[in-house]
Formats: structure tokens, sequence, C-alpha cells
């Protein structure tokens, strides 16, 4: 599905992650250098920073054109159609990120999962949806997908 994930180590005894994913049409590796620029805290050293890159594909919002996308996008407003299968892969996709730092000895509940935008958006809808615990969710300038399933999940 994806690239491999742009990585920041952790610089002591790696016993937390953050996931996180990128807006529309960016790359992990512009997050990784954002992060490096703005240097991660002392008290944070023990974090692995995992910056995961989108696959391409057509984006309906800007005429089809191909680009990174955690999902399609057909609109700007709350009444625009939702790739709802896009945006079960891109959940499943964070799924496999955390299991896979879990099978690494991190705890779910040392493990935040965030994003930016469209990012952003995959990233809540995954927070929503996972079975394990988390440590936190970190959307940055987002929406949330799929709102009228989770709203239901709520009632239920």
């Amino acid at each position: 599905m994806n690239k491999p994930s742009a990585i920041i180590p952790a610089s002591d005894k790696h016993t937390a992650s953050l996931i996180f994913f990128h807006g529309l049409g960016d790359v992990g590796e512009s997050w990784l250098q954002a992060f490096k620029f703005y240097k991660i805290p002392k008290d944070m050293q023990h974090v692995k920073f995992i910056f995961p890159t989108a696959p391409i594909r057509k984006i309906t919002l800007n005429n089809g054109y191909p680009m990174t996308g955690w999902f399609d996008a057909f609109g700007l407003n709350r009444s625009a159609k939702e790739d709802q299968e896009g945006i079960l892969e891109s959940s499943k996709y964070f799924n496999d990120l955390i299991q896979d730092e879990i099978d690494k000895g991190i705890p779910a509940e040392r493990i935040i999962i965030g994003g930016f935008s469209q990012g952003g958006a995959a990233a809540l809808h995954a927070a929503l949806t996972t079975p394990h615990v988390l440590a936190g969710v970190l959307a940055l300038s987002t929406w949330l997908p799929l709102s009228s399933i989770h709203y239901l999940s709520v009632l239920d």
C-alpha cells in the first residue's frame, strides 16, 4: 500500500511511539523534517516517531489528479460524498502500524496516533475504531470522517 515510513528512532530506550499521518498531497518525510527542525525535547527521547507516506491515488476534488492521499476527497463541505472504502483502508493501515509497535514490545497505552488535515481525519477514525486503548490521538486542522457512523455507534 505505502512506501516505507520515515522514522526518527528513540535516542534513549524505546518505550513509546507516535504515528503521524500527513495531509493530502504531502509525504511523511516532510513531517519528519519539521519534527527534527523544532527539536525533540529531552523528556521525549524515549519516543519513536513514525511518519508514513500515503499511496498515490486519483483525487476527485483535484480533477482526478494523482497525488498522495489516505482516501479520495470529493468536496470540502459537510455534505460532500465520503470515500468510506478508502477511509476504512487507511484505518486498517493505521491499526497495522499500531500492531507493529505492539509486536515490538510497546504497549498500546504508550502509542499516540495523529495527523494533519486528511491525516488527522484518518487518525480520528482509526482512534474511534481501533480495538486498542491508546495513549491518545492528535488531530490538527481536520474533521471527523464518517461522522454519522460514529454518532450512531455512540447511541448503541
